[in-house]
């Protein structure tokens, strides 16, 4: 699935749907309608923004390494670079 970000972002965005129908799947009648790749397809896109926050909140932790850092600090510089396109762009106005 393609979601418009940084690698790093987008691999936690698809972490943190994975995670979302994990929860939901238990739900008899959510589980019948969607299959995971659908679920996380649809959803995965939706969660950049959040993603994005939660690597950032990553830079502060003294539980991570001035390297893994590093890296999350570059990923989020480049990722502002890529903007956001199809269904899940919020940077347009819809009508």
């Amino acid at each position: 699935m393609e979601i418009n970000a940084h690698r790093m972002v987008a691999n936690l965005a698809v972490e943190m749907a994975q995670t979302v129908y994990e929860g939901l799947a238990k739900d008899n009648t959510f589980y019948k309608t969607w299959t995971r790749t659908a679920f996380v397809k649809e959803c995965a896109p939706t969660l950049r923004a959040e993603a994005k926050q939660l690597l950032a909140g990553m830079l502060t932790r003294n539980d991570v390494s001035q390297y893994e850092k590093d890296k999350i600090f570059e990923a989020l510089v480049l990722d502002e670079s890529i903007p956001q396109k199809g269904a899940w762009d919020t940077t347009q106005k819809r009508i």
